[in-house]
């Protein structure tokens, strides 16, 4: 995220605040407030950066004027809680893992195969158990029959999503195969899902209106 070392204690704190609900509302808000203020500071920094990291690339867009400042910190603070719900859930994937050996041994022996069996371990292992916030639709549109007027509250499931069986056949097995490319995690997912995982497995035994690719 780029976030500086000595502030990253605090922003772990903001995340835990707002995706708990045992402190209040209240709480949560103004977790979420820091944060954003944070955030606009950081990028703001960072308009003429060349760095990598989420806030430089959000900097630079902004300071390019693709994007409004407003937009990036929503993007920022997306990415940031995003990326901390699969640090959560990433024990599911050594537990997965570690009861298919079959599984750990193909890794072991197809390394190349680590970033595709991410993906499908993501889509595999459901990473919470509802649909989460709504989607407001800005304009109408029909999908399948079904009319969604502009200012209707839309709820896209990625768990029904990555259990399509017209996008993944068999989409209850675990396949590393080629053909499972399209998946609904977010791009923080598969990064901290990466980062998190592989290393130390490989030794002991990583506001828009869709989501492109995914099968919704």
């Amino acid at each position: 995220m780029g976030v500086p070392a000595a502030d990253r204690h605090g922003m772990h704190t903001w995340t835990q605040l707002i995706l708990s609900s045992s402190h209040g509302a209240e709480v949560s808000e103004k977790a979420k407030h820091e944060m954003s203020a944070y955030f606009a500071d950081l990028i703001g920094l960072r308009e003429d950066s060349t760095g990598e990291d989420v806030a430089s690339l959000l900097g630079s867009a902004v300071g390019r004027g693709e994007i409004t400042l407003e937009e990036a910190v929503g993007l920022a603070v997306l990415l940031q809680i995003g990326g901390e719900a699969v640090t959560n859930n990433s024990g599911q994937m050594f537990y997965t893992l570690l009861t298919r050996p079959e599984l750990a041994e193909r890794l072991r022996s197809e390394p190349e195969l680590r970033p595709r069996a991410i993906d499908e371990l993501l889509r595999w292992i459901p990473h919470r158990n509802a649909v989460g916030l709504s989607r407001i639709a800005l304009e109408d549109v029909e999908i399948r029959g079904v009319r969604i007027r502009a200012g209707d509250a839309v709820y896209v499931s990625y768990l029904a999503a990555n259990r399509d069986p017209e996008v993944f056949p068999d989409p209850d097995a675990i396949d590393f195969s080629a053909a499972r490319t399209r998946t609904c995690p977010s791009v923080s997912a598969r990064t901290t899902a990466r980062a998190a995982c592989w290393p130390g497995w490989s030794r002991s035994c990583s506001s828009t209106r869709c989501w492109t690719g995914c099968p919704a």
